[in-house]
């Protein structure tokens, strides 16, 4: 059935570790699960773009070197800001103290908008995948059940780590909370430096 076999490789890319990982745990941890879930379906969202946009074709315009190197270092840039002031300034609070507003959700909403979608890596994956599913079922409904699944897949999942994330804040104190917050910053600016470069080496 197209629809199992996309949400089962929706489930294995829940084991790719990447910067919209601890981009996820950040917010949960930082600002709650309601938040965090804003920022999974800004994710959510902008992995269905990156679908509609392989999907019929625009992808080309993605793999011109010119673009990529635009959209890599937008990326890098953006991961290594959020690297920088996840590490240099931690604000763990207690549940109590995280007062959520519309606007809250909504820069969570961005933020996991432009994080996933500002990273080529993404658009390599959905091409792959896509790739798959087109040489099994073509372009047709049956593609379509098959995107679906893997989308709603990749989704669940995100909120899952959520929900796992936010469960730390009951089992870890403070001081621990504002380490492991640390460590997220270090591992996202290692994923924008590392971004910044491989940018660079490919188009020079």
């Amino acid at each position: 059935m197209p629809f199992l076999q996309g949400f089962g490789v929706g489930l294995l890319l829940m084991f790719i570790v990447g910067p919209v990982f601890f981009t996820l745990l950040n917010v949960s941890l930082s600002q709650g699960l309601k938040t965090a879930a804003a920022l999974a379906f800004g994710i959510f969202v902008s992995d269905i773009i990156c679908v509609v946009l392989c999907t019929i074709g625009s992808a080309e315009i993605f793999e011109q070197p010119s673009s990529r190197f635009i959209i890599g270092l937008m990326g890098g840039a953006l991961l290594c800001t959020f690297g920088l002031r996840f590490t240099l300034h931690p604000k763990i609070k207690e549940p109590t103290e995280i007062i959520a507003t519309k606007n809250t959700y909504y820069l969570a909403f961005a933020k996991g908008f432009a994080v996933n979608f500002l990273n080529p890596t993404v658009f390599a994956i959905w091409l792959s995948i896509i790739g798959v599913a087109s040489g099994k079922y073509g372009y047709g409904a049956a593609y379509m059940v098959y995107m679906s699944g893997t989308l709603i897949a990749i989704l669940l999942t995100d909120l899952l780590k959520a929900v796992f994330a936010q469960k730390l804040t009951g089992i870890l104190k403070a001081n621990r909370l504002t380490v492991l917050f640390r460590l997220v910053g270090l591992l996202m600016l290692f994923f924008g430096i590392r971004l910044f470069l491989k940018t660079v080496k490919e188009y020079w």
